[in-house]
């Protein structure tokens, strides 16, 4: 089975169900999509029947085939939901469509990567090679070296000193959006397979409603560990409180992962009935939209926790505007008050 045959799945699932509950009422399958009702309904029609008070006195008529359309309107009550229950499932977002994104935080990785212990990513720990254009800031002191005076030392204060620090804080931001993303790929992966299984585990359990034994199985969410918390690695520059729980995916996640379960939480699922056996499916249902939903918070808290640092903490990521940045002719002035 696969994911993109959801809705022929569940189809399927309604066809079977349906075709049991006939079966059971003694109706015969023609093969060509019609069925030819209980031998007890084929007496002439609008004759009085006590068609549902057996011993009763006949005080209405009921043809065969008023009879018919009330076993499958009462069939059609029970099991013509089901489409609607997997319709949302069937637009969930494709997995393959948040890989141009990670790759884009690739490359602002490399961009930003110093080579360092600390420009390690910290869901996959593996290393960034350094961007050796950043080397060129280590070696600026070398040409400023002749430059004196209050511009000269707020500019080593403001942008010398800090550019390592806040180039590897930006670093970290990066990895912990590309650490979301990948989240969110892994999280849809497994919505998609768990909701698939549903769908394929159902149909076997209405396969084997005639077996043997009790028909009982499970259903494993693994949608729930595809949101892994990751060890983050602290801000440079900032203080405990800067340090905070981010998330990877467990597709691409390395060796960072923290509190997460190794077993995906179980339903125990049982059917002696195609109408049991659909009950049990709408719970597996009911059950994988809330993982779904647990799973997508861990995402968006972690999210807004870095945009609320980012926020606040401004200067640990983004060095101050130069104040020569918005000066013009005859606004920068020399020792002598002569403008430059």
């Amino acid at each position: 089975m696969s994911y993109e045959e959801l809705g022929a799945h569940a189809t399927e699932i309604v066809r079977k169900a349906k075709e049991w509950e006939l079966t059971r009422l003694g109706y015969t399958d023609m093969g060509d999509g019609t069925w030819m009702p209980p031998a007890g309904y084929s007496y002439a029609d609008n004759q009085p029947t006590n068609y549902g008070d057996p011993g009763g006195t006949a005080t209405q008529t009921t043809s065969s085939q008023d009879m018919v359309d009330r076993d499958m309107a009462e069939i059609d009550g029970k099991y013509d939901d089901i489409p609607e229950l997997f319709s949302p499932f069937t637009w969930l977002p494709d997995p393959t469509s948040f890989d141009g994104a990670i790759t884009g935080m690739e490359n602002v990785q490399a961009r930003l990567s110093a080579g360092a212990e600390d420009t390690t990513d910290p869901a996959s720990g593996s290393p960034v090679p350094a961007n050796l254009v950043l080397d060129g800031m280590d070696t600026s002191s070398d040409y400023l070296a002749r430059w004196t005076g209050v511009a000269a030392m707020a500019f080593k204060q403001n942008f010398v000193d800090t550019f390592e620090s806040i180039t590897t804080n930006q670093f970290l931001a990066a990895s912990y959006v590309k650490g979301a993303l990948e989240a969110e790929k892994s999280l849809w992966h497994a919505a998609r397979a768990n909701v698939d299984q549903i769908a394929e585990d159902t149909l076997t359990a209405l396969e084997h409603m005639d077996d043997c034994g009790k028909n009982e199985w499970s259903m494993a969410f693994t949608v729930a560990g595809a949101v892994v918390a990751i060890a983050a690695i602290p801000f440079t520059g900032g203080a405990s409180t800067l340090a905070f729980t981010a998330v990877g995916g467990a597709l691409s996640i390395g060796g960072a992962a923290i509190g997460n379960t190794d077993d995906p939480p179980e339903l125990p699922m049982a059917g002696e009935s195609p109408e049991a056996v659909c009950d049990a499916m709408r719970e597996a249902l009911r059950e994988l939209k809330s993982e779904i939903s647990k799973a997508e918070q861990k995402v968006y808290d972690s999210m807004v926790d870095l945009n609320n640092i980012l926020a606040v903490n401004r200067s640990l990521f983004v060095a101050p505007r130069p104040d020569l940045a918005d000066s013009g002719p005859g606004d920068i002035r020399d020792d002598m008050g002569v403008p430059r």
